[in-house]
This record gives structure tokens, C-alpha cells and sequence, in this order.
């Protein structure tokens, strides 16, 4: 997370995107076309409104593999076709198949279809993966989850790597067993954080919260997002060493969500609390996420040294705006 106070040490984001593993699905019908999905999976259970008599007539239970296979069973709510109330068919349709079909038992009602083919496209990069638009020969319509997914949690947060003095964290959106890629997770306000490094008269804003970073989810099947990076800038580092108050630093409350179909400020509850931090001390900084903790000897570089008495010399910490 990027410090939105001036001057203040940062939590730098450096989003991440990995591309879908390859695997073609969600689109089915006779003259379905291959694309690549923006959500990773079909598991669930959807109501379809069929486009007949605008009602939700075909509650579809799914379930996709990490292969990619999509099996289940479409259960009819309405008398629609002449077909009877609680009518089902099969769904078995192989990975990349552009064609699904769904196959019922034969009913004596003529008009009655023995499968159903639907195109489906689920939701957009980023949206909630909780709403469909269909279209089949003649016909368009939607389908909406009968419940929103959520996470359980994430799992041990992974160091990727370092970036000047931040700690660059991935983490799992949990459980694996569901897909939630093409969602997207966002950072929010837990409660007020702590910075023991700022004091009265500091040329540093103090950096007590969260600044709204989000990242996209993997869609290989890992759930993973990030790089989350955590720890301050260069210029917290020299400024609050040349002022003796290492060890010293912040501690970060962070709320996590993850997408849904509306704004941010619906997507909730939160799916996990956690706590973030860094410490700088003489000659070491320390990067903590959720209990995960990293540390590097770190020193400014020569020039990276001579930018900020650069700075200094003009009066400012930070170029824009610049302060006296």
C-alpha cells in the first residue's frame, strides 16, 4: 500500500497479474465459439432465467474440475415447455468443449427439450464471478448465483522478494479447493494503526493505515495475489536513523474483501483481518505480514543517499508537493 500523506513512509503495491493457465469453458450451445473466460470456474449453484415468460426457470448445480471438466445437473423450478416441474438433466461436458449438453431423461410432453445448450459468459475482470449472461439459438438471458462465494481466509503469506526496504508478500485466497480467479481483493481499514517512528515536529506524516490497494487473483488454480509490498521508503529509513529513533516503526490494520457485483462498499464482510508492520532499526529492516516475518540488512545506496540530501538541501521531503 502507497502512503497517501506526503512525505509519509510507504507501503509500496506493486500489483501482479498472471495470465489464465489455457483452459477453455463456460461456453456452450451449437454455435458456441472459443474465448478465454474472465472467471476461472462454473462451481455452483445458478438460476437461469430462460427467457421464457421472464421467469427463473433452470437452477443449474455445477461443479469444475482443475482440469477443467464441468459435470452436474440442471433441475427445471417452472413448467416451462411443457416440461413437468422438477425436471433434470445431466451435465458432462470435457475441458476446452465449446458444446455443452445437457441430457434428460425423455418426458411425454413433446415440446418438452430432451438437452439444453447455453453460451455462457461469466462475469467481467475484477466483478463478483456471481452473475452470467446466456445466449443460446434465438434466445438470451442471465444467470446469478444462489449464493455468493467467499474465502475462508488466506494462507501463510510467501516472501517473493524485496524492494528497497518494503517486503514484497504473496498470499492464497482460501480454501484452494474453489477457484477464485478473475476475482479481485481489496484492501480496507481493520481499525487505526501505531507509528512509534513519528514524533512532534517530524518532517514525516505520521502512516497509520491502509491506502485501498487491490490485486488481482491468480487464474491458474493457485488463488494467489500479490505482491503485497510492506515497508518504508528511503526516506523513512534515513530520516528517523539520523533523528536516533530506530528501532522504530508502524503497524498496519488491514481488512481484506473480495469482489462482488457492485462496489467496493457492498463486497462485505471482510473475509480476514490482518495485521501488517515494519521495523527499521541501524542496519536492518523487518517486513511483517500475518504473523509472517522477513528481515534484510539494509543500507542506503551512495546515490540513493545523495537524492535525498538532494532533497533536503532544497528544502523538501517529498517533490510534490514540496514542503518547507
Amino acid at each position: 500500500m502507497q502512503a497517501k500523506n506526503r512525505a509519509a513512509p510507504e507501503f509500496a503495491r506493486f500489483p501482479l497479474s498472471l495470465a489464465l493457465a489455457g483452459m477453455v469453458f463456460f461456453l456452450w450451445g451449437e454455435r458456441a465459439f472459443a474465448e478465454t473466460p474472465e472467471c476461472a470456474t462454473l462451481t455452483g449453484n445458478w438460476l437461469d432465467e430462460d427467457g421464457y415468460q421472464n421467469q427463473t426457470g433452470y437452477e443449474w448445480q455445477l461443479n469444475q474440475d482443475s482440469d477443467g471438466n464441468v459435470n452436474g445437473q440442471v433441475t427445471l423450478n417452472v413448467t416451462s415447455y411443457g416440461c413437468p416441474i422438477g425436471s433434470t438433466w445431466s451435465v458432462n461436458v470435457p475441458a476446452r468443449s465449446t458444446v455443452l449438453t445437457a441430457i434428460g431423461a425423455p418426458y411425454n410432453a413433446p415440446a418438452c427439450p430432451g438437452t439444453i445448450a447455453r453460451s455462457v459468459r461469466v462475469g467481467l475482470p475484477g466483478s463478483g464471478c456471481d452473475t452470467a449472461s446466456t445466449s443460446w439459438n434465438g434466445g438470451a438471458g442471465y444467470w446469478v448465483r444462489t449464493a455468493r462465494q467467499l474465502p475462508s481466509g488466506e494462507g501463510t503469506p510467501k516472501l517473493a522478494g524485496w524492494k528497497g526496504a518494503a517486503g514484497l508478500w504473496n498470499t492464497a485466497v482460501l480454501p484452494l479447493s474453489f477457484n477464485f480467479g478473475g476475482r479481485r481483493v481489496q484492501e480496507a481499514i481493520w481499525k487505526p494503526g501505531t507509528d512509534t517512528c513519528w514524533f512532534s515536529g517530524s518532517a514525516l506524516d505520521q502512516f497509520t493505515q491502509v491506502t485501498g490497494g487491490t490485486w488481482d487473483v491468480a487464474n491458474d488454480g493457485t488463488n494467489v495475489y500479490g505482491p503485497d509490498g510492506i515497508g518504508p521508503g528511503d526516506k523513512a529509513v534515513y530520516y528517523y536513523r539520523l533523528h536516533n529513533k530506530a528501532p522504530c516503526g508502524s503497524t498496519i490494520y488491514q481488512a481484506m474483501l473480495i469482489s462482488c457485483d457492485g462496489p467496493w462498499n457492498t463486497c462485505l464482510p471482510a473475509y480476514i483481518n490482518n495485521t501488517l508492520s515494519f521495523t527499521i532499526a541501524p542496519t536492518t529492516v523487518t517486513s511483517v505480514r500475518a504473523g509472517a516475518s522477513e528481515m534484510e540488512t539494509y543500507s542506503l545506496s551512495q546515490s540513493k543517499l545523495a537524492a535525498i540530501k538532494f532533497i533536503i538541501a532544497l528544502g523538501c521531503w517529498s517533490f510534490a508537493p514540496c514542503r518547507p
